[in-house]
């Protein structure tokens, strides 16, 4: 699998998850990763996955601006000549 099969592989399961946090945390350890036990805090939560982060205050925000990361790292990588 190439780094772009696996950030789609990854976009996919966070965009369709029915929870976005667990599905986060699950894949962050998966790749022996770090996960605060504590994700409803008020301050700024980083999540680093596949070679880029997503911020936000909270989970739920960081792991949109992963998910909005991804898809324009995928869009761009498609306008690309072969």
């Amino acid at each position: 699998m190439t780094h772009l099969d696996e950030i789609a592989s990854t976009l996919r399961q966070l965009v369709s998850a029915r929870d976005q946090i667990a599905t986060a945390r699950q894949l962050v350890l998966t790749r022996g990763g770090q996960w605060p036990d504590e994700t409803e805090i008020s301050g700024l939560f980083e999540l680093q996955l596949l070679g880029f982060a997503g911020v936000g205050i909270g989970a739920g925000p960081a792991i949109k601006n992963w998910i909005a990361q991804a898809e324009a790292v995928l869009e761009a990588a498609s306008a690309q000549p072969a």
